[in-house]
């Protein structure tokens, strides 16, 4: 895949979560486990889709401290919409970074 196809992709994917986000914000905020959290939210940019593509780092499987998660979901960060305390909850956050600290990594799969 071309690099422009990729850096398009990107573009598209951070522009559908920033448009979600934003959407979202007026509604309860989620509060649902951690993994239903990642799954929902993070599993989309912070893994590699179908196409081997990621919009963000792998997250699990690196020990991230629990501040340094909340803090980059709280203020965005680069191509990562900030999600406010609107949209996830603080003590949903608080189970999340938890979640991501101890989190194994995700299993490499091949393009077929």
């Amino acid at each position: 895949m071309s690099v422009f196809k990729k850096m398009t992709l990107a573009c598209l994917a951070v522009s559908a979560v920033a448009v979600s986000a934003q959407a979202m914000a007026a509604e309860e905020p989620i509060r649902h486990s951690a993994e239903f959290v990642y799954q929902k939210i993070c599993l989309h940019c912070h893994e590699a889709n179908a196409n081997g593509l990621n919009v963000g780092p792998d997250i699990k499987g690196r020990g991230l401290p629990p501040v340094f998660t909340k803090m980059r979901v709280r203020q965005g960060w680069l191509a990562m919409p900030a999600f406010p305390a609107s949209y996830i909850s603080d003590e949903t956050l608080d189970l999340l970074a938890e979640y991501i600290q101890n989190a194994p990594a995700p299993v490499a799969t091949k393009n077929p």
